[in-house]
């Protein structure tokens, strides 16, 4: 028995023995153009971010693009021309109001001369928030313990309407990817919907939680479903292959040279509700 700490000891020391460090060689990539938007038919300041990716192993902030023209345009021509906010650099705001049925895109003139656009977006009608409550839930274990927000709404007939929900709990947009929920109309078309759970995170007595209901393109649900696909359901065997997340912004001059990121336009409905005893 005096000869099993002598074993563990050693054992311990050829497992650590056997460490390799792994150097990375990943290649430098050129710095590509993301930009990250949307117009709504809501009152007050919309923003546009635009900046540029950085090598994997950097691990500062993205550095922000200043001094860019970006443009917002209808089918009619240009409607406003964005400002760069004064503390925030890369940041651009646009108090224009979407109207439901108009057609709206954005163009991004760099510093340098190059010119980047958006694919026209649909600004679509959405239905109303019918109704909003919350349910405590201390028994399930994909959750954890707190109270979830859910609503009731209807979904008007005919076939290709997708949607998005948005939270912000105490003011603060849940803007992780596990946050993203979204919904199309191919199971639900022209019905009620009902006990729809549209928080992640728990809330606990005494949060607000407001939720935004907003009308999105296919190729926004495209795009949100891949971003949350590969980067919030990851660590399993059963994880999706990776496939490029495709935004709908390309280069004006030099097709090959594309940028990432995804502007879009939607209607907005809202609820709030405070949780209490």
């Amino acid at each position: 028995m005096k000869n099993i700490p002598i074993l563990l000891i050693f054992s311990l020391v050829l497992l650590f023995s056997c460490e390799d460090v792994i150097e990375l060689d990943l290649p430098d990539p050129e710095p590509q153009l993301v930009v990250d938007g949307w117009l709504t038919n809501q009152q007050g300041p919309k923003q546009v971010r635009v900046f540029m990716t950085t090598n994997y192993f950097d691990q500062s902030d993205y550095p922000p693009v200043t001094d860019a023209v970006v443009v917002l345009h209808d089918t009619k021509g240009p409607v406003d021309t964005l400002a760069e906010s004064e503390d925030r650099p890369g940041v651009y705001t646009t108090m224009h109001v979407g109207e439901e049925g108009a057609t709206y895109h954005i163009t991004i003139e760099m510093p340098a001369g190059e010119r980047y656009a958006s694919q026209p977006q649909l600004l679509r009608e959405v239905p109303s928030i019918d109704s909003i409550y919350y349910e405590f839930v201390d028994d399930n274990p994909f959750q954890d313990e707190g109270y979830y927000v859910l609503l009731n709404t209807f979904e008007p007939a005919g076939q290709g309407d997708y949607y998005r929900w948005r939270q912000f709990i105490n003011d603060t947009l849940q803007n992780k990817p596990i946050d993203i929920i979204i919904a199309s109309d191919e199971f639900v078309d022209g019905n009620r919907i009902t006990n729809l759970e549209v928080t992640v995170q728990p809330l606990q007595v005494g949060d607000t939680c407001r939720i935004e209901q907003l009308s999105i393109s296919r190729e926004a649900f495209d795009f949100l479903f891949l971003v949350r696909d590969q980067t919030a359901f990851v660590g399993s065997i059963f994880d999706s292959p990776p496939v490029p997340i495709k935004g709908n912004l390309f280069n004006e001059i030099n097709p090959d040279k594309k940028p990432l990121g995804f502007f879009g336009v939607s209607a907005v409905a809202e609820a709030e509700i405070v949780v209490e005893e």
